[in-house]
């Protein structure tokens, strides 16, 4: 997985992206970082009540708001997680539109989706709809439209291909 906290190029690279310019880099990086702070912000807003987001909001020390979630939102670490993963996904479902240059797609994107160790389900789901490339997966619009899909395979289709393509950087 990508260490948000310092993305490099060859990260990006990973996910199809590709940025030359170093200011506009740079400016990915902040996007990245900040849209991942709006999507952790609005899953807490939406699993917190009112009255623990002004508790929460109040708290200036970042020890004492780690203490503080621990307590309130236990799954606050799984949340963040899966919400870095969501993004990584939304980086490479739209990894054309992020790169500067025109380059060709990681290998591992042309890799056939038996390469991913998916459930049963999940597999036959995307065979069924003719999605035999992780690329083909990637592409696809909306994979909770897939006949059978549910977002408990979709969600782990997402992990397994996310995990798949930073498996070379570990």
């Amino acid at each position: 997985m990508i260490d948000f906290n310092n993305i490099t190029k060859f990260d990006l690279w990973w996910l199809g992206i590709t940025i030359q310019d170093q200011k506009k880099f740079e400016e990915f990086v902040e996007f990245v970082l900040e849209e991942l702070e709006v999507r952790i912000g609005d899953r807490l807003s939406k699993e917190l009540s009112n009255e623990e987001l002004e508790e929460f909001d109040s708290i200036k020390n970042v020890s004492e708001a780690g203490e503080w979630l621990a307590e309130h939102m236990p799954n606050y670490n799984d949340m963040v997680c899966e919400e870095q993963y969501r993004l990584v996904w939304d980086m490479v479902k739209n990894r054309k539109k992020y790169s500067d240059v025109d380059v060709e797609d990681p290998l591992l994107l042309s890799e056939h989706i038996a390469s991913l160790d998916l459930s049963q389900y999940s597999y036959k789901c995307l065979c069924d709809a003719n999605l035999l490339k992780i690329k083909d997966v990637v592409d696809y619009n909306n994979l909770l439209s897939i006949k059978g899909m549910d977002s408990i395979h979709e969600k782990e289709i997402i992990i397994k291909i996310v995990d798949y393509l930073f498996k070379m950087i570990d």
